[in-house]
């Protein structure tokens, strides 16, 4: 009966997380490689405004939520940077006056967001 019950709460805590942005369309976020489309352009103020939420999340979980990132850093002692482009990458066919903006998530050694920065 007690393994029942862990496996019960083992299951439940492995459940999926939502990305912890109010009306964010995941989906179009992904489908915008590079920042592109233009579809990113609008989610800014939202990331912006979910800082402090996305700070904490894994590695596992921001590619989950964003997919995978357009770039990756490794710095010095495990610590990894995940870049995702918003507007203005330099190989979007559409070289419009689009001003650049990207989305840097900086995570610790145990593969935590520690910070995150909207770059405009």
């Amino acid at each position: 009966m007690r393994t029942g019950f862990f496996i019960f709460l083992l299951i439940m805590a492995c459940g999926q997380k939502k990305l912890p942005i109010e009306n964010f369309d995941d989906n179009a976020w992904k489908s915008d490689k590079l920042g592109c489309l233009g579809l990113r352009v609008g989610m800014l103020d939202q990331l912006d405004s979910a800082k402090a939420d996305i700070s904490g999340l894994s590695q596992e979980e921001m590619t989950l939520f964003l997919g995978p990132p357009d770039a990756r850093e490794l710095e010095e002692r495990n610590r990894k940077i995940f870049t995702y482009y918003i507007a203005g990458h330099k190989d979007c066919i559409s070289k419009s006056a689009q001003s650049y903006a990207c989305l840097k998530v900086r995570f610790n050694a145990m593969g935590l967001a520690d910070e995150v920065l909207v770059i405009r």
